[in-house]
């Protein structure tokens, strides 16, 4: 895996996905951390996403998916006006875990 170097507000909002993970009990090892490093790198702001077409938002890698389900959750990301999220892998758990649901989410 390639390894991207971050600064600035990169890096703290990795430093906060990383921190979150720890807080639910999860292992946030370098695979799971690479996908937030990815999504900074090859994407950007988290708007940014959101602008993207529905078939790139869909080829990501699932650590990617799993960084977009948590910036939704912690409203660093609104959710596109798509439905991949609904009932994807680690969005619904992630929330649940948490307790930081902000609206139903199965």
């Amino acid at each position: 895996m390639a390894a991207y170097r971050l600064a600035g507000e990169a890096l703290e909002l990795v430093t906060a996905y990383e921190n979150d993970l720890w807080e639910i009990g999860q292992l946030p090892d370098h695979k799971v951390l690479w996908g937030a490093r990815w999504f900074l790198v090859h994407v950007g702001e988290p708007p940014a996403f959101a602008d993207l077409p529905v078939d790139e938002q869909l080829a990501v890698n699932h650590a990617v998916h799993r960084f977009v389900a948590w910036l939704i959750a912690t409203r660093r990301l609104r959710r596109a006006q798509t439905t991949w999220w609904r009932g994807g892998p680690g969005w619904a758990s992630y929330c649940h875990d948490t307790g930081r649901c902000s609206t139903r989410c199965s």
